[in-house]
């Protein structure tokens, strides 16, 4: 699963709470890559509410560095409220994996608002002679495979990470700073599988015989009946946590 967040620098919340706001066009730094589902949910959201405020958006992407650089661009900012933040998992990962970081973004930043939940998915490339994860799981243990994320510690790429230690597989990471980079690599075959954060809940709760949606350039195989199992599992938490 992955929750994209809207974050701003922690004094500009009660700064915003007690003045006029906003009395200036608004700025979003986007930690991922332009044209990317982020990127176009943002701006859908801004231009419904942007009437409301009276004040414009200005969208700026910054992939890179697993989100740091965004999350720093933010820090840096006025803390005026005017500089906000769309960020995914990176606000709680990044703090555990790097230990050179100049900011403290749990302590930096104040959570605004929960923009989405997205559920992951797995897609591979047509070239790949398989139609569900059995098949690929199969496939991988025999044939060396790549995946695609949007960068190193990025949930897409602990997702892979975790796939991998449950079925089995030494897979390499190839990391990208936007999944539109990673699309060429994965329909040459490059790449052969990536993460995306799509509705994983369907596509891995399904059963073994579910056929799978195709394309001419790639697919998202269909689950086998063990790693379902799997699965059905973990969305079945899921759901229970929503209650």
């Amino acid at each position: 699963m992955i929750q994209l967040l809207l974050a701003a620098a922690l004094s500009a919340a009660s700064l915003c709470a007690q003045a006029q706001y906003p009395q200036k066009p608004i700025r979003i730094i986007i930690g991922l890559g332009a044209g990317g589902v982020a990127d176009g949910m943002t701006r859908t959201i801004t231009d419904k509410i942007t009437p409301t405020l009276g004040q414009p958006f200005v969208l700026e992407n910054r992939p890179g560095a697993g989100g740091n650089i965004a999350m720093e661009a933010v820090i840096k900012a006025p803390a005026d409220g005017h500089t906000l933040l769309l960020i995914g998992p990176a606000l709680v990962i990044n703090p555990a994996l790097y230990t050179n970081l100049s900011f403290d973004p749990l302590k930096d930043l104040a959570s605004v608002t929960t923009i989405a939940i997205a559920p992951f998915a797995l897609f591979a490339s047509a070239t790949l002679p398989v139609t569900n994860v059995g098949e690929l799981v199969a496939y991988g243990k025999q044939k060396k495979m790549n995946y695609a994320s949007v960068g190193a510690g990025t949930a897409g790429h602990l997702a892979a990470v975790m796939f991998g230690a449950a079925a089995g597989l030494e897979l390499t990471h190839v990391p990208y700073r936007s999944i539109q980079m990673a699309i060429p690599d994965l329909v040459q075959g490059a790449a052969a599988s990536r993460w995306r954060f799509r509705t994983w809940c369907r596509a891995t709760c399904s059963s073994s015989s579910t056929p799978i949606r195709r394309s001419r350039r790639w697919r998202r195989p269909a689950s086998s009946s063990s790693l379902a199992s799997r699965r059905r599992s973990v969305c079945a938490r899921i759901r229970r946590s929503r209650r």
